[in-house]
């Protein structure tokens, strides 16, 4: 028996059973879309300054941050306060509670995506990635009906096909549940041993998701050499892409690693690869579509990828902070019922927190798009990305 063949295509063996029984049940809502790392689980460095990795230092931070402006808690500088308040939380589970807890309904499923900074970013991290996996296995453990985490790949982690297999093989009801690629930590969606991965993950209904925005967080390697992946050509055809890339700032990782467009040769290749565009763009991006300006948007190109191949979603995390954003989204929905059916809902929680308090955006948010849409991307269209 190959290792292949230790894998189900059947997304619902990678679920508890309880989980099952609430599925087949009735409504469940998902965001498909949150973090609960801490600072343990990050390079020092992330943020492209270091980072006390002390949690009195961070308290003490945290304070200062909130009597920098004493007039009102809700100024920029409180704002970043609340991040660091998430970021210093002892145990992933305190944040799951947390965020469990801002969702008014009785079924709620959340997709934690993990980030495996470690290959891309210089600095000192606390756990090593095989420890962030452990907890995020026990994680699953302690909430069996609310998770379904997804494991980072990087395909410069010399461990990341074992680890790969390790998560989806096991036995285990605790599992993992999908994949998430973050490109702009030095790689392109295309390496060979990522396209490896992902026929094994178009087999096995597997699903993907990956970031498709700006670069808050991008590798701190200057010159990337050797590059690997398909590049388009001038006539639609893909060639080998192996060079070195030297880069001056975060936006130019996130325009050559993070664009959409770096997905055609890994779609043409597995057209039935189930794949989430995460952030639909994000922030520059629906600002100039929102404008009206859509000649080489992200956000067309992404609907341009979901109008190509049905198993391509987009989820609308983070960007859903900004009122006329989601104004625009609830235009795209209506004026386009085939879309409508593969936007997903996601909160970038705990990230989300520097926009502001996230009880009030997401109040804000589910207001403008209205309860049918709502339905429809928190409730029916992740639940065809994850078990279709």
């Amino acid at each position: 028996m190959t290792i292949n063949n230790l894998i189900s295509p059947d997304p619902f063996s990678r679920i508890s059973s309880s989980l099952k029984k609430i599925l087949l049940k009735g409504d469940v809502f998902f965001d498909v879309h949150c973090h609960v790392f801490n600072y343990r689980d990050v390079p020092d460095t992330f943020l492209g300054i270091r980072i006390p990795q002390n949690v009195r230092i961070l308290s003490f931070l945290e304070d200062i941050l909130h009597r920098f402006n004493g007039k009102t808690d809700k100024d920029k500088y409180s704002r970043l306060a609340y991040f660091v308040n998430f970021f210093k939380t002892r145990t992933s589970t305190e944040i799951t509670e947390k965020l469990l807890k801002y969702y008014p309904y009785k079924n709620i499923v959340l997709c934690p995506l993990m980030i495996d900074m470690a290959p891309g970013i210089k600095g000192r991290v606390i756990d090593d990635f095989q420890i962030q996996v452990e907890k995020i296995r026990a994680l699953r453990a302690d909430f069996p009906d609310n998770i379904l985490p997804f494991i980072a790949l990087d395909p410069n982690n010399p461990n990341m096909t074992e680890n790969f297999y390790k998560v989806f093989k096991t036995k285990s009801e605790h599992k993992f549940f999908g994949v998430k690629i973050y490109p702009s930590l030095g790689y392109l969606p295309s390496h060979p041993l990522l396209m490896e991965i992902f026929k094994v993950c178009e087999e096995k209904r597997i699903p993907i998701t990956a970031h498709c925005s700006g670069a808050i967080v991008s590798s701190s390697k200057k010159i990337i050499k050797n590059v690997q992946g398909l590049n388009e050509t001038q006539d639609g055809s893909f060639s080998e892409y192996m060079a070195s890339k030297n880069f001056r700032k975060k936006q130019e990782y996130a325009d050559f690693f993070n664009h959409p467009n770096n997905w055609k040769s890994v779609l043409y290749k597995y057209p039935e690869l189930k794949l989430n565009l995460a952030h639909f763009g994000g922030d520059d991006a629906w600002k100039d579509f929102s404008n009206g300006s859509k000649k080489n948007n992200w956000v067309e190109t992404i609907l341009r990828l979901m109008s190509q191949y049905k198993n391509v979603y987009s989820d609308f995390s983070y960007t859903f902070y900004n009122s006329d954003y989601s104004n625009s989204l609830k235009e795209l929905l209506s004026e386009k019922p085939d879309i409508a059916n593969r936007v997903l809902f996601g909160s970038d929680y705990y990230m989300i927190a520097i926009e502001g308090n996230f009880s009030e955006l997401l109040e804000n948010f589910t207001s403008i798009i209205g309860p049918e849409f709502m339905k429809k991307i928190a409730f029916e269209n992740p639940r065809n990305f994850l078990f279709s």
